[in-house]
């Protein structure tokens, strides 16, 4: 048996260890934030180089005086590459996972070709996007639920350019879970651009134009990416576009045509509105609905499914103009927060110090707010796979 003396040793040694590899990322990020370079030893390979430095010798082999020269077969000769550059061989290898192009059964296909991420939207497919139009307003959908803004639009010419954003190393927005693990931060621009293929099919192509690597703080580093980081970047933002069109074509699927909206309480015994739909959809209806009525958005998390809003202006004629009644809120700010409960969406009302309403205020609220939702549903299901939430 282990005596007491032994089993703390081990305890301890145990303790150091876990706090060494916890204190890597710090450690890492330190390094990185004095010597002003990027760190890449994770993304090295361990191990044996010499195919890095093979060389073809000229054939050595001595025929004795006498013999014939022996019949060789180049069947198995490793052909000539080119093109090949010294940060894809050795030591200098990228060895992290590759982000490959998404597949999906609604007849989408994805590749990256000439340092773009392309889309391929086969003409029998599911996918609901046959036209550019229906293309550039897919791509202005996607970027409008990641927080990317537009820098330059080309409708005639199908073509975005989108404003200064933050990612990581996936392509995907930095969000706060990035920053915590101190990863890097890659602030960048995309061109995305709606274009036909050869054999007719409808095609959305990335491309990164411009990209600067920093630390989670913002302090900038020396940094040039490579290929395999340029296809990384763009064929990560690219998926998230097959992403989003396979979440609409879902919730598409799952919407109920005759939206009811009632009032009823939540577990806190809160009044609230019961919504016949799906929490994601009623969100981003709620969304794009308020702006409508002078009721400005000035933040929301999908996470945690709230939004933080302003009414701006309280002028029953604006409600009235849009065929509801008036909602009956001051201009005030206020807090929306959904919820789900079984098949149907819970909304409560707070104010902004996150008070409840009150029983009266929200039966106020009711017949205006009710009625807007209902309309805006039926926009919702008449644009389909269209609607945008922005």
């Amino acid at each position: 048996m282990l005596s007491y003396l032994k089993i703390g040793k081990l305890c301890a040694c145990a303790s150091l260890v876990a706090i060494c590899l916890s204190g890597c990322n710090t450690v890492r990020y330190w390094w990185q934030y004095y010597d002003g370079n990027v760190e890449t030893s994770l993304r090295e390979p361990t191990g044996y180089y010499e195919h890095a430095v093979v060389q073809e010798q000229n054939n050595e082999l001595v025929i004795p005086q006498g013999l014939n020269t022996p019949v060789s077969d180049k069947t198995l000769t490793i052909p000539a590459q080119t093109g090949m550059g010294q940060n894809l061989v050795g030591d200098m290898m990228d060895i992290r996972a590759p982000i490959v192009p998404f597949r999906s059964d609604l007849g989408i296909v994805g590749q990256y070709n000439a340092k773009e991420a392309i889309i391929w939207f086969s003409k029998t497919g599911a996918h609901g996007i046959y036209t550019e139009q229906e293309a550039f307003s897919l791509i202005k959908a996607v970027l409008a639920d990641i927080h990317v803004n537009i820098q330059e639009e080309s409708p005639n010419g199908y073509e975005i350019i989108t404003s200064l954003a933050d990612y990581n190393e996936y392509g995907q927005r930095y969000d706060v879970q990035s920053m915590n693990s101190s990863n890097l931060r890659y602030s960048q621009i995309y061109k995305i651009r709606v274009g036909r293929g050869a054999n007719g099919n409808l095609g959305i192509a990335t491309a990164l134009l411009a990209s600067k690597t920093m630390l989670s703080n913002g302090r900038l580093l020396q940094n040039t990416l490579n290929e395999v980081e340029l296809q990384r970047f763009a064929t990560g933002f690219s998926n998230q576009i097959i992403n989003k069109l396979e979440q609409r074509v879902n919730d598409k699927a799952n919407i109920i045509e005759n939206v009811v909206v009632t009032l009823g309480t939540d577990n806190n015994d809160q009044s609230a509105f019961v919504v016949n739909a799906p929490t994601n959809i009623c969100f981003d209806v709620i969304k794009s609905m308020l702006p409508k009525y002078e009721i400005v958005v000035n933040e929301y998390s999908v996470s945690s499914l709230n939004l933080k809003i302003e009414v701006k202006d309280d002028d029953a004629e604006i409600y009235r103009n849009l065929g509801v009644d008036p909602f009956l809120l001051a201009e005030e700010k206020y807090i929306i927060r959904l919820a789900q409960d079984g098949e149907n969406t819970l909304i409560t009302f707070y104010d902004e110090d996150d008070k409840p309403l009150s029983s009266t205020m929200v039966n106020r609220l009711y017949s205006g707010f009710a009625s807007a939702l209902v309309k805006e549903f039926e926009n919702y299901n008449e644009q389909g796979l269209n609607y945008s939430s922005q």
